[in-house]
C-alpha cells in the first residue's frame, strides 16, 4: 500500500493525462487501454494498478480536463459575495470565452462522443455555482419567481447549453433574446434588469454623465461642466466609473479613485430612484478595491436634510462618521468604510429611514483632485 501511495502522485496523473489525449482524439470507443499506456509509456499491467477499467480512467480524465475550469468557476461564484450584481454575467461570459477557445483548439480533433460527454458534464458542474450566485442575489432582495434550485438548473441547461451548442455568431445575433430568457427566469423585466446591473460606461458617454451631474448642480457647489467632462473622461480610461443605463441613457453613475481610495461621485436620475440603484452602484464600486481596503466619501453633516439619505446609505454598508470639514464653504463630513469581503456580512441594521437607498441625496466636491459627488 505504501508503494502505491508513493507512486499515486505522479504516474496515475500521467496515465490520466495520456488517456485524456486519446479520448479527445479518438473518442471513447476508439480508445483502448493499450493505446493509453503506449502514450503514457508504461505496461498494461501498470494501468490496472491504478485504474479498475476504461470507465474508471475516463472519469479521471474528465476530472483532469475540468480541474482548471472548476477553479475558475469557483472563483467567479465566490466573487458574488463581493460583486453580486455582475457575477452571473461574468460567469456566462467566462463560459462563452472558454467555449470559443476550446473550439479553436479542438474543433478538428475532438471526437463527437467525448464532445457530448464534456457538454453534459459541463452543465452538471456549473449548476451548483449558478445556484450559489442566485442565492446571494436573492439575499440582497431579488425575488425569484421559481424555486432557486429550479432556476439554477434552467439557467445552466438553458443559457449554458446554448453557449456550448451554438457558435459565437449565433449567440451574438440573439443576445437580446437570450437576456430576455434570463430575466424571465429571474422574474425581472428588461426595464427592471437595466436598473440591476452596473457596467463600465463607454468613452462616448462622458457627456451623458455630465448631463446627469448638471441636472443636479443646484444641490452642490463647484460644478463646472467642462472640467467635469475632462475628469470623467480620464476616469473612464482608468475604469474608475460605473453606470447603470436606463432607457437609452445614463440612469445612475458612480466614480471613484483607486489611488485615493475614495468615492468621488454618485448620482441617480430622478426617474430611477426608489429602485435601489444607489445601493447597486456603491456595492459594485467597493468590489473594485481589494477586500478590507479602507475607503472614504464626503457627504453632508448630521442634520442637513440633503445628507440624511446619503448618510443612511453609507451606514447601511458599514461606513462610519469621520472628520468634519468644509468644502466650497459648505459644512461636510467624511465617512470612512471598508471594502467588504462579504457584502452580506457587512450590511448593518436597517436605517430609520426605510427608503435610505431610494431617496435622493447629494455629496460634495473634494477641493483637491476629486469630482462632485451627488446622488
Amino acid at each position: 500500500m505504501a508503494r502505491k501511495a508513493a507512486a499515486d502522485g505522479g504516474k496515475r496523473e500521467q496515465i490520466a493525462a495520456a488517456a485524456l489525449e486519446c479520448f479527445l482524439e479518438k473518442g471513447y470507443d476508439g480508445t483502448s487501454v493499450r493505446s493509453i499506456m503506449k502514450k503514457a509509456g508504461g505496461e498494461i499491467g501498470l494501468f490496472y494498478y491504478y485504474f479498475q477499467s476504461k470507465d474508471d480512467v475516463f472519469e479521471k480524465a474528465l476530472e483532469l480536463f475540468f480541474s482548471g475550469y472548476q477553479r475558475d468557476f469557483a472563483e467567479i461564484a465566490d466573487s458574488v459575495y463581493r460583486d453580486p450584481f455582475r457575477a452571473l454575467t461574468r460567469f456566462f461570459k467566462y463560459m462563452q470565452e472558454e467555449t470559443i477557445r476550446f473550439r479553436e483548439r479542438y474543433a478538428d480533433k475532438i471526437h463527437r462522443t467525448v464532445r457530448w460527454a464534456i457538454r453534459e458534464r459541463t452543465l452538471t458542474i456549473v449548476t451548483p455555482y449558478i445556484r450559489e450566485i442566485l442565492g446571494v442575489v436573492a439575499e440582497l432582495g431579488a425575488r425569484l419567481p421559481l424555486d432557486i434550485d429550479v432556476a439554477a438548473v434552467m439557467l445552466a441547461h438553458g443559457v449554458g447549453s446554448m453557449i456550448l451548442h451554438e457558435d459565437s455568431c449565433w449567440m451574438e445575433n440573439r443576445i437580446v433574446e437570450v437576456k430576455k430568457a434570463v430575466h424571465l427566469i429571474l422574474g425581472t423585466s428588461l426595464e427592471q434588469a437595466e436598473l440591476l446591473f452596473p457596467v463600465y460606461p463607454d468613452k462616448e458617454e462622458a457627456a451623458s454623465i455630465a448631463d446627469l451631474a448638471q441636472a443636479m448642480q443646484e444641490y452642490y457647489p463647484g460644478f463646472e461642466r467642462e472640467d467635469f467632462v475632462q475628469q470623467i473622461a480620464e476616469k473612464l480610461e482608468k475604469k474608475e466609473v460605473l453606470a447603470i443605463r436606463y432607457q437609452g441613457s445614463i440612469g445612475g453613475c458612480i466614480a471613484f479613485s483607486h489611488e485615493r481610495r475614495e468615492i468621488d461621485f454618485l448620482a441617480v436620475r430622478p426617474d430611477c430612484r426608489k429602485r435601489g440603484v444607489a445601493m447597486h452602484l456603491l456595492i459594485t464600486a467597493m468590489a473594485e478595491f481589494p477586500a478590507d481596503t479602507e475607503l472614504s466619501v464626503v457627504t453632508y453633516r448630521e442634520g442637513d436634510p440633503l445628507g440624511a439619505a446619503a448618510r443612511c446609505l453609507y451606514r447601511k454598508l458599514g461606513f462610519r462618521e469621520g472628520e468634519l470639514l468644509t468644502a466650497f464653504g459648505y459644512p461636510c463630513q467624511r465617512f470612512v468604510g471598508t471594502a467588504p469581503a462579504n457584502v452580506l456580512e457587512s450590511r448593518k441594521l436597517p436605517c430609520v429611514d426605510s427608503e435610505y437607498e431610494n431617496a435622493c441625496h447629494y455629496d460634495m466636491m473634494r477641493e483637491e483632485g476629486g469630482l462632485t459627488n451627488a446622488k
